[in-house]
């Protein structure tokens, strides 16, 4: 049996790890998770990201994920980070590794991991 504040502590941490994926006003990281995106691991890039993201205490960045955006394989998986001033950002062939540099480097500190930076799909 769990005492109320080792319920009260759990509670906390879902509630911390659900607001992850609830649109607040500072950065949106986005995972394209189309059909192609997950045959290419889009699903260990969208955790790795929240994960960073949870583990960084960043309360003002949303993780999300779209199956529209229209990637194709040679991109390999998508992330798109969208900066609290409009900026898009589009990185490619994105891995859970690429994931945590693109919070630690872009999000974080504000630049952008330009090996990894593509200018549009399919490119």
């Amino acid at each position: 049996m769990k005492s109320l504040k080792d319920l009260q502590k759990i509670k906390d941490e879902v509630i911390k790890e659900t607001n992850l994926r609830h649109y607040k006003e500072g950065y949106k990281v986005i995972v394209a998770m189309g059909e192609v995106g997950l045959e290419l691991g889009a699903r260990k890039v969208l955790n790795a990201l929240a994960q960073e993201t949870y583990d960084n205490n960043l309360r003002d960045v949303t993780v999300l994920m779209d199956g529209n955006m229209p990637i194709v394989e040679a991109d390999g998986v998508v992330v798109k980070v969208v900066a609290p001033d409009g900026e898009e950002t589009l990185y490619g062939k994105v891995c859970p590794v690429c994931a945590k540099k693109i919070i630690t480097e872009h999000v974080m500190k504000g630049q952008k991991v330009e090996d990894l930076v593509i200018t549009k799909f399919g490119e």
